[in-house]
Order: structure tokens, then C-alpha cells, then sequence
């Protein structure tokens, strides 16, 4: 059961991308499948080499791989495997600044306080006037 459930919610990761960039990311695997190095290549920038796992797992490895990188990096790869560049979601959001934060050894409220600048300056919060 946890499987099906995990499936799903992978699933739902995927479809949360626009269709343009989801059908242009299908394609880059099976170009990568069938060997194009250029796509391989593209692929291992993220950290993902094994490019025979299910769709929905590569992308799961790709979006973890892009969190890693930094701001021009992501956009050259983004631009690569999805063809335009990628919404970042607030939970996204987020797990970045708790990853920073954690790296930097910041506590807990300097973490929410950086998740709030976050999401306010991406329109997810309204402004405190």
C-alpha cells in the first residue's frame, strides 16, 4: 500500500510542472535511454546517472539535484532537461532555506524568519505593512 501511495504523490510532483515542460522533460529521458551523451550529460550536471529508473523517480532525483545548484546552474539545467525554466513551489521554497539554514548552523527562529522573507518576496505571503 505505501508503494501506491508513494507512487501517487510522485506522480503529483510530476503533473505540478507545466505540460510544455513535462512532455519536453519525457523526452529528454528517452533521448537519454537511447544514448544521446549531450542528454546523459545534462542529466549527470543534476547528479543523476542512472537514467533507466521509472520517469517519476528521475524526476524526483532531477528536482533534488537542481535544489543543489546554484541560481545560474539550475537555470542552465532547467532550460536543458524541461525546455523553460521551473516555478518554484513554496514547499520548494522552503526546503531550501532550511537547508541553508542548517548549513550556516542558524536556529530556529532565524530559520522562520528566513522563510518568511522567502515566501514574502516570492508573493506567497502578503507583506507586514
Amino acid at each position: 500500500m505505501a508503494n501506491v501511495i508513494e507512487v501517487q504523490r510522485d506522480g503529483r510532483a510530476l503533473h505540478a510542472i507545466p505540460r510544455p515542460a513535462r512532455h519536453q522533460f519525457r523526452r529528454r529521458v528517452a533521448e537519454a535511454r537511447f544514448g544521446c551523451d549531450e542528454t546523459r550529460a545534462a542529466f549527470a550536471a543534476v547528479g543523476v546517472d542512472d537514467v533507466l529508473r521509472h520517469t517519476l523517480d528521475l524526476f524526483d532525483l532531477v528536482a533534488a539535484g537542481l535544489a543543489s545548484l546554484d541560481e545560474e546552474d539550475r537555470a542552465a539545467a532547467e532550460l536543458t532537461l524541461f525546455g523553460q525554466p521551473l516555478p518554484i513551489g513554496p514547499a520548494a521554497l522552503i526546503q531550501e532555506v532550511l537547508a541553508r539554514g542548517r548549513a550556516d548552523n542558524l536556529d530556529d527562529r532565524q530559520m522562520a524568519g528566513g522563510i518568511q522573507v522567502v515566501l514574502e518576496s516570492h508573493g506567497y505571503l502578503p507583506r507586514a505593512a
